[in-house]
């Protein structure tokens, strides 16, 4: 007896060991990466105020962008870009108990096999479900009651992608606020709540099997936020295997310079002190808790100042690139409907800044 119990020890040793080889690890995951681009205002879409959705496409083109294709997925591949992030808010797709409608299940299985099969990484998140109006937020009270929605969620995608290889990553969820919609950071209690959802994201994606056993997951920051009190709160989420954790934050910085309501339109050295600042920041923190980082969100809006956005383009990318961060680009760049780059000095200056970075 005691013979079969080691024997069947030291085949599940082995067992582990082949799975954990044959998928990266967080940092040759993110070592892989070059630059990735955000299909936007699409699977996150949240339907339009005067007309009912009613099928998949209703709600994908709900906030004007069209349908998306593999010939647009195929367009970022040939430049280069070699990770597409997939926002999805589920809320409206989910049922009395919690199950997510199979038509729109099999759209996103649909659009994420379009990134994967053209050899890509793919990042899944829970997008919208959080925000200033989301119901999956930082509240203690409600802990209990949002923590068996979003594992039972989480449950259901894990369950759908654990055979997928370790080109798809999943991110737990995106700008996650307290009850209060609070911006930037927020009350004790509250980091304390988005640590244990962290924590609810990883245990039911572990406990799916097959390759979500290894599979590298993403935890984001309170609000996304890569301020020194909010990056002080952050806390890594116990893991059964060590090293397929990375952590995310959001870099819309100069918030002045880059947001399209603010009206300054020059890319200052004042400015461009705050974005190298901001990032070795980030970079310093994810350093010292020893896990690799992406901007999961970033971009300088057109204020029609091209050639200021391109500096900034530049300037983050070989910024980033020095320490190891991947950029991944909210929307824009490209027309979606003929599939033409609409800002391609934009798409040179973050080529041109990996290059630099590199140097």
């Amino acid at each position: 007896m005691k013979r079969l119990i080691l024997f069947i020890a030291f085949t599940l040793t082995i067992s582990t060991m082949v799975k954990s080889q044959t998928m990266q690890s967080a940092r040759e995951a993110v070592n892989s990466m070059t630059i990735g681009w955000n299909l936007g205002n699409t699977l996150d879409a949240m339907g339009k105020r005067d007309k009912k959705c009613v099928t998949t496409q209703d709600w994908e083109t709900s906030w004007g962008e069209p349908v998306t294709t593999r010939e647009l997925i195929a367009t970022f591949r040939k430049r280069g870009f070699n990770v597409i992030r997939i926002p999805v808010t589920w809320w409206p797709h989910l049922d009395e108990n919690n199950q997510i409608d199979k038509a729109w299940f099999d759209r996103v299985n649909q659009v994420v096999d379009y990134v994967i099969d053209e050899g890509m990484y793919c990042i899944v998140n829970v997008h919208h479900d959080t925000g200033t109006h989301g119901w999956l937020n930082s509240n203690p009270e409600k802990y209990p009651e949002i923590s068996v929605r979003f594992k039972e969620l989480w449950r259901q995608i894990a369950e759908r992608f654990k055979n997928y290889g370790d080109k798809l990553l999943f991110e737990g969820f995106n700008e996650m606020l307290d009850s209060k919609g609070t911006w930037d950071h927020t009350e004790v209690a509250n980091y304390t709540a988005i640590n244990l959802l962290a924590q609810d994201f990883v245990d039911v994606v572990r406990a799916s099997g097959g390759n979500n056993e290894f599979r590298n997951l993403i935890i984001t920051s309170y609000s996304a936020n890569g301020g020194e009190i909010t990056l002080n709160k952050f806390r890594l989420p116990g893991d059964v295997h060590k090293g397929h954790l990375i952590g995310e934050v959001h870099f819309y910085d100069p918030q002045d310079f880059c947001f399209p309501e603010k009206t300054p339109t020059v890319y200052t050295e004042e400015y461009q002190q705050v974005s190298r600042s901001i990032i070795k920041r980030v970079a310093d923190y994810f350093d010292k808790i020893d896990i690799p980082v992406i901007i999961g969100e970033i971009a300088a809006f057109d204020k029609n100042n091209t050639p200021e956005r391109v500096k900034f383009s530049e300037l983050v990318a070989s910024e980033s690139q020095k320490r190891g961060i991947v950029l991944i680009w909210w929307m824009g760049l490209l027309d979606r409907q003929k599939c033409k780059w609409s800002e391609p000095e934009v798409v040179d200056a973050l080529f041109n800044g990996l290059k630099k970075g590199k140097k």
